[in-house]
């Protein structure tokens, strides 16, 4: 009824090229939890649904956490631009004043000479 095959070996091991190939088709989809902020409606629920609605609760705080860690990185990185800016725009504005005196000194020589 069944024949008996040959031995099957084992597969050989990917390479680094079929592994890189997998890695770029590769891709998993996190549901995120429903945010909601609201503890009145978690009042009347039996036990089982309040502990899993809690820890949807949590969930949506640690990502809100995580949001205020990222809003706080990127405020302190356009904090820094903003300085940086500032400053070059002070030093441009003085650069642009002393050559507007520069020049109004020029023309006053000059016009005292023709004088």
């Amino acid at each position: 009824m069944f024949k008996r095959t040959k031995k099957l070996e084992p597969p050989p091991p990917p390479n680094f090229s079929d592994i890189l190939e997998d890695l770029e088709t590769f891709h998993v989809e996190k549901l995120l939890p429903i945010r909601n902020r609201n503890l009145e409606c978690y009042k009347q629920k039996s036990a089982h649904e309040d502990i899993a609605e809690f820890w949807n609760l949590f969930e949506t705080f640690i990502f809100d956490v995580d949001d205020l860690k990222r809003m706080k990185t990127e405020l302190n990185g356009f904090k820094i631009s903003l300085e940086s800016n500032k400053l070059e725009i002070d030093t441009v504005s003085k650069n642009i004043k002393s050559s507007i005196e520069e020049h109004l000194e020029n023309t006053r020589k000059v016009t005292k000479k023709d004088e």
